[in-house]
């Protein structure tokens, strides 16, 4: 089997959907179920052992395919070619984005055209034009819920797209059964059509010592099991304002004892978000981290005395599952599919009752007998969920829709 799959997402800063393919890449590589990986990248082919990460124990052909190859080891130069910034000025410019947007399907439809063989998986939502099969993975819907707090171009996008891509795949995939079941009932999506494949958490999150984590700590002034970490992108969907509201109603003895870190990449419509959090950290209140490295991000779960994630929607909800993994009792919302990751294991909070939230606090940072429980439940539950399952799911898929082609 011959997969193409789009590695876009892998732009840093990247976020869920981009641990989500680089994981799916690295099981492709793995797996003796797919004979070649082909990587497009913004305009161009690039190869896929350099986009995959250093365990990828399978090189694939490095042949130039019909399109021009990107060589190995010029995969960030290509990626830098877009950067963050530019990104964001394009979506800044409705016209301009979509003609970006538009030359850039152009390029993939060109350069796969003699490619019709091969089964196309774009893990970020919106289907490229493709002659062959294609499978899609559709994260969430939460631009049909919640409009106003994402881009007005990224919301016309989708609202344009997404019906196109339901209609046109060969399979639908999602995160989560709350999603696969949205899908189901709002988008009138046949539910033969569509199939929840939960996500994974990298073996990197798990428990660690004081003298594991001493150097990051050190880097970033904080001490072991000491700080309330949240790990959330800076956009309004993630609840942060509200998360700060309850985070200040603590007793100051215990806001002293355990500073709220907050850790995350820029986002959008955040303007009075950050310039609050500038104000709290010159204030002494929190400590904000921004973009953490993926090397270092595993030892800070690992080294907090607790976790809160209190978005209004998810998909799905990485950091959570992560925290648990780690060996960290977690707070977390009580909607979408949040519910579906944590389990029993977490305090599960209402994101607009600000009093639920800080009593949850108070109980995930200060009841002993609770919090090892907690710890307990949630790394028993985050070994359920493996990135090896979730790769042989999507083979399973895969599969399937090239049989019946």
């Amino acid at each position: 089997m011959h997969v193409i799959l789009n590695v876009e997402s892998l732009i840093k800063p990247s976020g869920g959907i981009g641990r989500y393919t680089q994981q799916l890449l690295d099981g492709l590589l793995k797996s003796d179920k797919v004979e070649k990986v082909s990587c497009f990248a913004g305009f161009n082919w690039v190869d896929a052992a350099t986009v995959a990460t250093p365990t990828a124990s399978v090189t694939p052909d490095t042949t130039p395919s019909p399109a021009t190859t990107v060589q190995r080891g010029k995969l960030r130069q290509l990626l830098a070619s877009i950067p963050f910034l530019k990104r964001a000025v394009l979506r800044s410019l409705p016209l301009a984005y979509r003609g970006y947007v538009a030359y850039r399907a152009a390029c993939f439809r060109y350069q796969t055209k003699t490619m019709s063989d091969a089964l196309y998986h774009e893990p970020n939502y919106i289907l490229k034009p493709f002659a062959g099969a294609a499978i899609s993975t559709v994260h969430d819907l939460s631009h049909i819920h919640y409009p106003q707090y994402h881009p007005k171009e990224r919301v016309a996008f989708l609202e344009k797209n997404l019906r196109l891509t339901l209609d046109n795949a060969a399979h639908i995939l999602t995160d989560s059964e709350f999603v696969r079941n949205e899908l189901i009932t709002l988008m009138n999506v046949p539910p033969e059509r569509v199939t929840a494949v939960l996500l994974g958490v990298d073996a990197e999150f798990h428990p660690r010592t004081q003298a594991q984590v001493a150097e990051v700590l050190a880097e970033h002034q904080l001490h072991y099991g000491q700080y309330l970490l949240s790990v959330a992108t800076l956009e309004p969907r993630k609840n942060i304002a509200q998360l700060l509201d309850a985070y200040l109603l603590l007793d100051e003895s215990i806001r002293r004892a355990y500073p709220l870190v907050l850790v995350g990449g820029d986002g959008w419509r955040n303007d009075e978000l950050k310039q609050r959090i500038t104000d709290l950290v010159a204030k002494g209140e929190v400590k904000h981290l921004g973009y953490i490295a993926d090397e270092q991000l595993p030892l800070l779960f690992a080294a907090a005395r607790g976790f809160v994630f209190v978005p209004f929607y998810e998909g799905f909800g990485l950091p959570p599952l992560e925290a648990m993994a780690s060996g960290v009792p977690v707070l977390a919302s009580n909607v979408s599919s949040i519910p579906e990751v944590v389990g029993d294991t977490g305090i599960l909070v209402d994101p607009n009752a600000l009093t639920q939230m800080t009593q949850g606090m108070v109980q995930l940072l200060t009841d002993e007998n609770w919090r090892t429980s907690a710890i307990e439940r949630g790394l028993a539950r985050a070994k359920t969920f493996t990135w090896q399952r979730c790769v042989q799911q999507t083979l399973a898929i895969y599969q399937r829709v090239m049989s019946s082609k």
